[in-house]
């Protein structure tokens, strides 16, 4: 059995230099349309890898930001910054305030959380009445694959996405290269009836397509998604008294 890949520092280093080296024309946009007014608010970033969103919001004028990410590598590409509170803690366990968070984001983390029911109402308690999650995940259908791969003619042309086991939710894990990568599938529909469960208004569940210019500048990424979207972005909010 491999390690944790996030605790190995080649493949963390890796995942961080491709993520800050290409443009986003998928996750970023959307995300940032569905971000409510972060003027002198205070942010939890759950799973807040390298920082980068952290820092984005700060510039969009949140007051405080606490980044909360278990890797210590990771932590090696975040820059300091006086607003911002790093956490080095698994966020299914770390410890934090009732009601004290404005608004919560989280970026392609809770796909490899294993109990994600826990997690909604563990959020729910730490969001002010009145205010808002976004988080983004690989889109369940990307694990409803047993193989990962693309059906493809004799030519190589991906022609179908196999869909397989979509309502069972459980562990899918990738090895390689002496790491060992666990990502927890679950349907759609968790996803959204978790929030509702634990007393979260769903204001918005979108499987983004990519920008005008992602279709121009990535045009075979752009088709794929299209065909099988690589995301799924969901935001709530918690109610006002």
């Amino acid at each position: 059995m491999g390690k944790d890949a996030w605790l190995d520092a080649a493949v963390v280093r890796e995942y961080v230099l491709q993520q800050r080296s290409r443009p986003d024309y998928l996750e970023r946009p959307t995300i940032e349309a569905l971000l409510p007014n972060l003027e002198g608010k205070h942010v939890l970033d759950l799973g807040a890898g390298s920082g980068d969103w952290a820092a984005r919001l700060v510039a969009s004028g949140a007051a405080s930001v606490t980044a909360v990410d278990k890797s210590p590598i990771m932590r090696t590409f975040f820059e300091a910054h006086p607003q911002i509170r790093w956490l080095e803690a698994d966020i299914e366990q770390v410890d934090l305030n009732p009601e004290r968070f404005d608004f919560v984001l989280s970026v392609r983390t809770f796909h490899y959380i294993e109990h994600y029911a826990k997690l909604a109402l563990r959020m729910y308690d730490w969001i002010v009445p009145g205010g808002t999650l976004v988080f983004s995940v690989e889109h369940p259908l990307k694990y409803a694959n047993s193989d990962g791969e693309w059906i493809v003619d004799k030519e190589g042309n991906a022609t179908a996405w196999p869909v397989d086991a979509y309502l069972q939710p459980g562990p899918r894990v990738e090895e390689g290269n002496g790491v060992r990568l666990v990502k927890w599938h679950r349907p759609l529909s968790v996803y959204v009836n978790e929030l509702i469960r634990v007393g979260f208004v769903v204001r918005a569940v979108v499987e983004p397509d990519f920008v005008e210019l992602g279709w121009h500048e990535q045009p075979t990424a752009a088709e794929r998604n299209r065909r099988r979207p690589n995301l799924l972005v969901i935001r709530a909010d918690k109610a006002s008294r």
